[in-house]
């Protein structure tokens, strides 16, 4: 590489082995299956390099394994790849681009000479193939374990090919699946103007294959298995991570504490982390919130002394009545024991509210609990209700309702289209996010449904008292 290179520091050379010796393969990794000689033979003079540049032959000593310098930096590692996943990962691109059917010639080329159909996927591989083919086909294993469809019309997924009312077909899925299956398709929104079956990425929340998430959840060893690594003989959770697992236990025993595993009382990681740091002492974790909030402020003004004079007092969030003749729709949801309570609000131009609705929605994921907004529209649309505006703190989900944005989560793709559509039937209807403060009757009423056992619905007239206090305050920063 010639005299320079021998005296580049560390970084340099970290710098040097990712732009160059990392970078020029890529073109021949993605269109051919390298042998796994040539693989590591790269890999050996990456190694060397690394660690011993100003000798190209001899032992040197190597003071890490290249496993684990291959890890992220957030694992301990610099980022290298081994030569052999970076090739299976790039061919894996390859091999999604055929399977969800890229608009390109090469791809088209390729379908059609394998004739590539629906049941690709699950097909036996073709005889008498190309190299190049038979490597795609051995790379869809790595595609099955982060791909899935979301669902449109379900004529590309063969468990609803006979779909055609527009509901799911409880009794005959209850005899296919067992009663989790059955509860998580019951959640699959079905859109309203049956658009194709799409095949989307899981393992990337933009739904789009990656050659890092491939490598990192699919490729690296390890990372394909859910089970404890230490003892390979239970699903990784945290009760036996940290103490029922039986490589864990002697470690506890060995220590100076003098604790059995068995006598803990900690259900969770962060009970666990109170016990031992904290001496099982109840903290105060909104003074420890509102403490780092002074001291990063702190530090924000010594690092910004010019900008000290120019910070006003920030100006208060408020809710604002809608236009005249709008009807304004608050939405919002709250997470409690593993359910969701969705809420609500219909307001008038006079700030008088109209409706409210609370239902219980089986999820723990933050981000599908955008169906509020979904539930809402349908509600108002039984009540003949022509021009609406909703309102929600959920950002993501906004931005993706009003924009074409490339990057809409795959967990609301769904949603979103559905709402798009639904939209289309008021003779106006608009979306806006504002911010939590702003929404706080609907996160009040979703807070004070969510510790009842069934779902509320109010009007002006009969409120719950948190709920009337948090309308009390919109109408007086209305009038303020």
């Amino acid at each position: 590489m010639g005299w320079r290179c021998k005296a580049l520091s560390w970084v340099g050379r970290r710098t040097l082995i990712k732009s160059v010796a990392l970078a020029l393969p890529t073109y021949s990794f993605s269109i051919e299956d390298v042998p796994v000689t040539v693989c590591n033979k790269m890999d050996s003079a990456i190694r060397r390099f690394w660690w011993n540049p100003k000798r190209d032959r001899g032992k040197y000593l190597a003071w890490k394994s290249w496993e684990s310098l291959c890890r992220s930096k957030e694992e301990g590692g610099l980022g290298f790849r081994e030569s052999k996943l970076l090739n299976q990962a790039l061919l894996a691109k390859l091999t999604w681009w055929v399977a969800s059917g890229r608009d390109s010639i090469c791809i088209r080329a390729l379908r059609s000479k394998y004739k590539v159909n629906e049941d690709w996927m699950d097909s036996e591989p073709r005889k008498n193939a190309s190299h190049l083919w038979r490597a795609i086909e051995k790379m869809r294993l790595v595609i099955k374990m982060g791909a899935c469809f979301i669902v449109g019309n379900g004529d590309s997924i063969d468990m609803w090919k006979t779909l055609g009312n527009r509901i799911w077909k409880t009794n005959v899925l209850q005899e296919l699946v067992d009663s989790h299956s059955l509860a998580a398709i019951l959640k699959i929104p079905i859109p309203i103007d049956a658009p194709q079956d799409r095949l989307i990425w899981t393992l990337n929340p933009s739904s789009c294959f990656s050659v890092k998430s491939a490598i990192s959840s699919c490729l690296a060893p390890g990372m394909a298995t859910r089970y404890v690594l230490l003892c390979k003989s239970e699903e990784e959770s945290y009760s036996h991570l940290f103490l029922k697992c039986q490589v864990i236990r002697p470690i506890w025993f060995g220590l100076n504490w003098g604790v059995h595993p068995d006598s803990f009382t900690a259900s969770t990681g962060l009970e666990l982390l109170d016990l031992v740091v904290h001496n099982d002492l109840k903290i105060n974790h909104l003074a420890i919130v509102k403490n780092l909030e002074v001291r990063v402020l702190e530090h924000w003004h010594i690092l910004n002394p010019l900008f000290v004079d120019d910070i006003g007092v920030v100006s208060i969030l408020r809710w604002y009545v809608p236009p005249p003749q709008v009807l304004k729709l608050n939405a919002n949801a709250a997470l409690k024991d593993r359910l969701a309570t969705l809420a609500v609000i219909v307001r008038n131009d006079s700030g008088h509210v109209m409706n409210g609705w609370t239902k219980k929605y089986d999820t723990t994921d933050p981000c599908t609990t955008e169906v509020a907004i979904l539930w809402a529209m349908e509600l108002v649309k039984e009540k003949n209700y022509l021009k609406i505006l909703v309102e929600r703190d959920a950002k993501i989900c906004i931005e993706a309702i009003n924009e074409e944005a490339a990057t809409i989560p795959w967990r609301i793709l769904s949603l979103v289209n559905i709402i798009k559509v639904l939209a289309l039937e008021f003779p106006a209807c608009s979306f806006c996010w504002l911010r939590r403060d702003a929404n706080g009757m609907a996160h009040s009423f979703a807070k004070f449904v969510s510790s009842l056992l069934s779902c509320v619905s109010c009007n002006n007239s009969n409120l719950p008292p948190s709920v009337h206090e948090a309308l009390i305050r919109d109408l007086i920063t209305c009038l303020s």
